[in-house]
């Protein structure tokens, strides 16, 4: 199932000339014309793809339309537009699909499109072969490959520039790719390429960081833009980014997780991955250094104590990681980490101490239930809303008996008024194929009314399936216009006394 609106159906088209709304094929079946009362504006406007756009300054006009040649002729310009200006324009318009229809096959025909034209319908880009694939395609690779996509993050500046990462793994592994949009995300250019793994990007203090490892279990880096992502530091040693080195019994696991500051420190969890285990032996702590230090210094950065699952809790909590770093309603640093315990999804609620030395855990209190926490999450606080929110891979009753850690097609809406009670408000994504789709291992942020995210997606591409849903082939881009508003919407909330 891919979740498109049929109630409210909105076509926004470059450079169309001339368009028929078609309940079938082009040879058979009965043509609806949708050629009137279209939305016009010259220049590019990347927001207008949004379901959710305010339109109504725009020229209003019936279709064919050639804007062109509204404009003057000049010798200066190109011969092939027929020396008349060229460029971008938009046009947008919206029909309601009837309810008799809602389960049927539904064509939209364009008999003529000048050059370039991208069509988006209810947000999404429609592209030849990839008609059902959800967000904007930041990257991709086919499964025939055998390199896969992940960790994906994001960052925003102040100005609205978006920027994205990710790395390999597979037959590649240990290079990271960053990508910027001037688009508000429609459109992405590679931009940068850095060695590591397992990183996220943030922005602090008007400059752009990417934090993680070498390679997998390998040194704990940081690199950092000045140049807004176009050149980065090379972690060479302690006073270049190189915080903390492997060693023969230990490295270091993390993702593109939260940071927070608090009381004049920047705080960034991680775990140690200890080599005399398969995968699952970690520890995880948190490092934080002060707010405006030298983030490259090794000296920069402190530790707190290290802390594993403990067997005595019980054998169903296997193992905790990916923590991200949130303030609590109490102004307390947390730690808050996915639990790999296949039972029960939950998540770990770590206290990091006022000197950041410390990190306590009670685990009669501090696992709670959680929509989603046997696979990454990432927890922001919104002070809009009062609230913290996530997008977490919550598994609906009709695609529950399957593996829970890899249960990923499911991409859902959750917050919650005080981290330990959650509702689940709206899935956002969702494929019903549980072996070969995952919407999985999102980064998200807050951009005015709009939460935009990353995803690292496994879904069929045109040609191939992805290798499976852990092995991606895709990082895309996606957008919930007004999420605030889905706070009325409860599907399901689990109580943590």
């Amino acid at each position: 199932m891919y979740l498109l609106s049929t109630k409210s159906v909105l076509a926004t088209i470059i450079f169309v000339l001339y368009a028929y709304f078609l309940t079938a094929q082009v040879s058979f079946g009965d043509a609806e014309k949708i050629n009137d009362n279209w939305k016009f504006q010259k220049g590019d406007h990347p927001a207008a793809a949004n379901l959710v756009f305010d339109d109504s300054n725009w020229r209003n006009l019936h279709l064919p339309h050639d804007w062109s040649v509204e404009g003057p002729y000049s010798p200066d310009l190109a011969s092939c537009t027929g020396y008349l200006p060229g460029g971008i324009a938009w046009y947008r318009k919206s029909f309601d699909i009837p309810t008799h229809k809602e389960e049927k096959k539904l064509y939209i025909y364009f008999e003529g499109v000048y050059r370039d034209g991208e069509v988006f319908i209810n947000g999404y880009a429609q592209r030849l072969g990839m008609k059902n694939l959800p967000g904007a395609i930041i990257a991709h690779s086919p499964a025939s490959t055998g390199i896969f996509l992940g960790t994906p993050s994001i960052a925003m500046t102040p100005d609205g520039t978006y920027f994205a990462s990710h790395d390999h793994f597979g037959d590649k592994k240990d290079i990271i790719y960053i990508y910027r949009s001037d688009h508000k995300g429609l459109s992405w250019q590679k931009i940068s390429e850095v060695s590591g793994f397992w990183s996220g990007l943030f922005w602090h203090n008007d400059t752009l960081y990417l934090m993680g490892t070498s390679s997998q279990y390998g040194h704990l880096i940081i690199h950092r833009s000045d140049d807004k992502g176009l050149t980065w530091t090379e972690p060479i040693d302690q006073n270049t980014g190189l915080i903390r080195q492997h060693t023969p019994d230990k490295g270091y696991h993390t993702s593109a997780v939260s940071l927070v500051t608090n009381n004049g420190r920047i705080y960034r969890p991680i775990e140690i991955a200890r080599r005399d285990g398969g995968w699952g032996k970690f520890e995880a702590m948190v490092f934080s250094a002060p707010e405006n230090a030298n983030l490259l210094k090794a000296q920069s950065w402190i530790t707190t104590t290290s802390m594993a699952v403990d067997t005595a809790w019980g054998t169903e909590y296997r193992t905790w990681l990916e923590g991200g770093a949130v303030i609590s309603p109490e102004g307390k640093v947390l730690n808050i980490l996915r639990v790999d315990n296949r039972d029960e999804e939950m998540a770990a609620i770590m206290h990091v101490s006022d000197d950041a030395k410390t990190v306590s855990f009670n685990p009669e209190r501090d696992f709670i239930s959680f929509p989603g926490g046997c696979k990454r999450f990432v927890i922001r606080y919104d002070d809009l809303s009062n609230r913290y929110w996530s997008l977490s891979n919550w598994i609906p009753e009709e695609f529950e008996g399957h593996n829970v850690e890899r249960t990923r097609n499911t991409l859902a809406l959750i917050s919650s008024p005080d981290l330990r009670n959650w509702t689940v408000h709206r899935v956002i994504l969702q494929d019903d194929n549980i072996d070969k789709s995952g919407f999985q291992y999102v980064d998200w942020l807050v951009d005015g009314s709009d939460m935009i995210f990353v995803s690292r997606t496994s879904f069929f591409d045109g040609e191939e399936y992805a290798d499976n849903q852990h092995n991606s082939n895709f990082i895309t881009f996606h957008r919930i216009a007004n999420f605030r508003n889905h706070l009325n919407e409860n599907i399901i909330t689990l109580i943590n006394p």
